[in-house]
């Protein structure tokens, strides 16, 4: 894994990295009373440790690419960590059996996928085919719900095209009767501005040919 993609002649800068991940259910470095703070205040040996090898005689820091990651579970903290990531990862494999749900603030993500495969996990054949089934109930719940809403959208988007054109006719007959030099009432004004068939308000226009009263052309 570590050699053999390198090509003769290649330098071994050219390695690719090759990170061995050791997860331990006993602390490898158990912190002693006496040393189990450093000067700043932090562990000794952290929960999870990264290391690499250095030569003894020189320390020379060579094989850079070979790295040792050790992960301590009696380090992990009993309170949840509040950022995603390896701290929040050792909680879950230390507590997760103890959760009697999955945490409805755990947000969406890689986290809580795991725990809602460890709930799987768990059912029967039974269990686990009910499970499914009511995933797929709630599925199609979403898709009528989604489709239910495009045709809304199209219906209300027609419904204000409607509108427009409505509305538009209505400008255009009074504009036109207007220039005709009829005037309105304000009862004929309200027949127009309530009209809404289309029908009728091309009737009308037509009507305004040779018309000399409003009554000639809303009859």
């Amino acid at each position: 894994m570590y050699a053999d993609p390198l090509k003769e002649g290649d330098w071994y800068t050219k390695l690719p990295e090759v990170v061995v991940i050791s997860i331990y259910d006993f602390a490898l470095w158990p912190e002693q009373e006496d040393q189990g703070q450093n000067k700043q205040g932090l562990p000794r040996v952290p929960m999870l440790s990264w290391w690499n090898m250095t030569e003894r005689a020189p320390s020379n820091h060579g094989l850079l690419q070979v790295q040792h990651v050790f992960l301590e579970l009696p380090k992990v903290p009993d309170r949840r960590p509040e950022v995603r990531g390896p701290d929040l990862w050792a909680w879950l494999l230390v507590h997760a059996p103890k959760l009697t749900e999955i945490p409805a603030d755990l947000t969406p993500g890689p986290c809580r996928d795991a725990l809602e495969l460890a709930n799987k996990s768990k059912f029967t054949e039974a269990g686990l085919e009910a499970y499914r089934k009511a995933s797929d109930e709630i599925r199609v719940v979403f898709e009528i719900a989604d489709a239910r809403w495009a045709e809304g959208e199209r219906e209300g988007r027609l419904k204000a095209e409607r509108e427009g054109r409505i509305e538009g006719k209505r400008e255009t007959l009074v504009r036109l009767l207007g220039r005709a030099g009829i005037t309105l009432t304000d009862a004929e004004r309200a027949l127009i501005d309530t009209c809404v068939d289309a029908d009728t308000l091309d009737g009308w226009i037509v009507k305004l040919v040779g018309a000399k009263t409003a009554a000639e052309v809303l009859a």
